[in-house]
């Protein structure tokens, strides 16, 4: 397989993973500003699907335990994170103080259904950004790679 071929399958990968994740952060953060009553009352109509919710507690738990167990173990393969960004994914995660122990807490609150605070949200929009940065990185090798 060539270079070019690999960078755009892990491209790919990167692109997905982190669209799903984003769409999951704001389906919480929809969540939890319906829940006040001025929102409500402002727009009566607007509703979150529950299914919509569901799935996105679905998508986030499964994506905070696989890099719980990437930074807990090291590993060098995972099902969410391309290889070729993974060393790199996983050294700014673990560059911040207690982040492997704020990701376990909204694991426990996800599967507790609770809601999620404003500190969690914060932590799960870092967690979004170093994915960016390392899906933007990608995609400067891959433009490299083409000649672009």
């Amino acid at each position: 397989m060539s270079d070019i071929s690999v960078l755009s399958k892990q491209y790919e990968q990167i692109a997905k993973t982190s669209d799903d994740l984003n769409n999951s952060i704001i389906a919480f953060k929809k969540s939890r500003i319906m829940d006040s009553a001025d929102y409500i009352k402002k727009y009566p109509k607007l509703k979150l699907e529950e299914k919509d919710l569901i799935i996105a507690k679905e998508i986030l738990e499964k994506f905070l335990e696989s890099i719980t167990t990437l930074l807990l173990e090291k590993q060098k393969n995972s099902d969410v994170i391309p290889s070729i960004i993974l060393d790199d994914y996983q050294r700014e995660l673990l560059s911040i103080p207690g982040m492997i122990e704020n990701i376990n807490l909204i694991i426990n609150i996800l599967k507790r259904r609770e809601k999620l605070t404003d500190e969690q949200l914060s932590t799960l929009d870092t967690i979004l950004i170093l994915l960016d940065n390392e899906r933007r990185k990608l995609f400067k090798k891959l433009r490299s790679a083409r000649g672009w």
